[in-house]
Order: structure tokens, then sequence, then C-alpha cells
């Protein structure tokens, strides 16, 4: 009876009922507007059950959830881990990232050319990998170095902070 009735719900609803089209997209450019800003750290009586919560610690302007540890690999490399749910840090990662598209791959969610919440001028690749125990988080910046190109030999020399024949050009500088 209920496969009959389903049937004939189904019957009824024509293709264009069926077919959701989303929100309008002035509406889409405003929910954008309204997340570019950093997320507010919300209390652990509000957060939805399991939701991670923000710790203490941050790397590159992302703040690392509690439960998990990081540490620098190399100068625009981290490296977080810890005992969390694969799909929680996967949306704690999401709210806190403006990106275009996520790439799912096997074992982990690779976001290309994101950034950060609250940071400008700075891109980076996170990928949110599944662990034997746990799961990790790996953010690595890829910001493209502005050119120098055209520049004298003698601007390069003052950019550094050096004369051309290499001494400095405020000694006191490097107090």
């Amino acid at each position: 009876m209920l496969i009959i009735s389903s049937a004939l719900f189904l019957a009824a609803c024509t293709e264009e009922e069926m077919e959701w089209s989303g929100p309008p997209q002035s509406e889409l450019e405003k929910l954008y507007e309204k997340n570019r800003s950093r997320p507010e750290a919300r209390s652990p009586d509000r957060l939805p059950p399991g939701e991670l919560l923000e710790g203490p610690d941050e790397f590159f302007g992302f703040s690392v959830p509690r439960g998990m540890r990081g540490h620098l690999k190399a100068p625009g490399l981290a490296e977080i881990t810890g005992r969390v749910d694969f799909d929680k840090l996967a949306t704690y990662t999401k709210d806190r990232i403006a990106v275009r598209h996520a790439e799912m791959l096997e074992n982990q969610l690779v976001f290309r050319n994101a950034r950060i919440l609250g940071t400008k001028d700075r891109i980076f690749d996170l990928t949110v990998s599944r662990q034997k125990i746990g799961c990790r988080l790996e953010i690595q910046e890829v910001t493209k170095k502005r050119s120098l190109g055209g520049l004298s030999a003698e601007e390069r020399w003052r950019r550094a902070g050096l004369r051309p024949s290499g001494g400095l050009l405020d000694p006191n500088a490097m107090e």
C-alpha cells in the first residue's frame, strides 16, 4: 500500500516540481559576502552535538580545533593531527575558508587555492585526510611571490636593505 501511494505521488508531481533550482543568485551573493569574515568562536554549550570547537593554537590564521595538535613542517607548511572524525574536520575546515571547489580523493579532501577567512592576499592548499587513527589536516601556502623583474640591480640591493657594495643601508635596523 505504501509503495502504491508513493508511486501515485511521484506520478502526480511534474518534473519541474521535483527539480530544485536553489536560491536566487542575489541571495547567494549576500550569503557569500556575509561569510567572508572569520567565523566567531561559539561557546561549547551552543554547538551542535559532535561539532569541533576552536582551540587556542593557530597556523596562518586558521584556528586549530580542540583535540588536535599542529606543528610547522616547513616555513609555509603546517600539519595538524588528532583523533577526530573525518566528516567533522572537513565541515570545520569548509566553514573557515573561502574556496571555489573541493576534490574528493580516496581518503582525502583537497581544497586548492583557498583563502583562510580573516586573512588577505595569501592562498593555501588544505588537505583533510584519514589516518589509521584520527585525521590529519595539512595547510600549505601557495601564494605566488611578486616578481622583481624589470628592476635595476641597484634597486634590488636597496629593497634587500643593502648597498651594491654589500654593506647595510641602515646599520641600526639590524639591532
